[in-house]
Formats: structure tokens, sequence, C-alpha cells
């Protein structure tokens, strides 16, 4: 294999590549600095010429989960795919718990639990309303990198993150809430 040749990890065919659904996983491990990753979609299991990503490529770091942002539908595709990017030969990657996930962005309400954050936009400090028990909050930063996990917490604490959109999952006894929230 040539040091630049990409690789591609692909789903079996799904159907619901509609802007509804995520893709989840967890980078287990890395080896070879430098390479990358990007996730998108595909019209067949081996048209990697029709590659359509979601959010930019991104180095991967060993012991990090992902989550993408949602996948819009483009016409004919229906794989999704994990695009690898060596930066030499003899690279890997090893990724596991992959899920294709149905998330709900910026509502209100899921399954009869209220959520919202405030303030948003933010400086810092964000509160998370619910009217259910919230059992874990995630962030995930703009290359859906989770960068906070907290179980049980009401206030998330961003100010020594970098200005930009954060992903917001958010789970209570009733089910998951995904929401965005600016930090300025």
């Amino acid at each position: 294999t040539n040091a630049n040749d990409s690789f591609y990890m692909v789903s079996p065919p799904v159907s619901t590549i509609n802007g509804a659904y995520v893709l989840e996983f967890d980078i287990v491990e890395v080896n070879g600095e430098g390479s990358t990753i990007q996730v998108g979609s595909l019209s067949e299991q081996d048209s990697y010429g029709d590659f359509a990503p979601v959010g930019p490529a991104f180095t991967p770091l060993s012991g990090i989960s992902h989550i993408t942002l949602p996948l819009n539908a483009v016409s004919g595709h229906q794989y999704v795919a994990i695009k690898f990017v060596p930066n030499g030969v003899h690279k890997a990657i090893t990724i596991d718990n992959v899920e294709w996930k149905l998330t709900v962005m910026s509502v209100d309400e899921v399954d009869g639990a209220k959520v919202n954050l405030y303030p948003n936009p933010t400086n810092g400090l964000v509160n998370i309303s619910s009217d259910k028990r919230v059992l874990e909050v995630s962030v995930y930063n703009a290359l859906g990198q989770r960068v906070i996990t907290e179980n049980t917490q009401r206030q998330l604490d961003l100010s020594s993150f970098e200005n930009g959109i954060y992903t917001v999952k958010i789970q209570t006894v009733n089910g998951t809430a995904v929401k965005r929230v600016v930090k300025r």
C-alpha cells in the first residue's frame, strides 16, 4: 500500500441517510501521527469517488469518542463510510462501538422530558434544565470529538474551550436529546 492510499470502512446499506442520523464510534488506537479520518456516505460499497463527507477531516486520537454531524441525504447514497488516510505505510486505526443513531436536534421535548440549555450563546457556563432525571451529559466539539462526559450534571463549564458550536447530548430517563450550544 502506498503512503497516501485511503482506506474505507463501509456500512451495509442503510435507508436512513436523511439528516436525522449520526454515526458515533470510539477510536481505540491509532498507529501513526498525522493520519486523518473523515465520515461520509457512498452510493455503492466500492464507489469511493463519490464519497460525500460530513464535516472536515480530522486527526484521530486514541481513546476518544466521536459523533458526526447528521448525515444529510445525498441522491443515490445508501452506505455510510469512515475514510482513513494514513500518513505513511503500515499505519492502522482501531475503531469500536460503531452506532448509527437517530438524533433529535434542538428540540424542547424528548419522550415527555422537557430539555433546555441556557444561556445560549454562552461565555462559559451552560445550565441544563429538564423535568426528568438527567443520567449523563456529553459535549462534542465541531470535529465530533467528545470533550466532556458528566453523570447527572446540570451545569457545564465551557469557559476553557475555544469559541464555536458544540453539540450537547443529554441522556434522561425518558430518552436522549441532542442540542447545539454556541460558545463566544
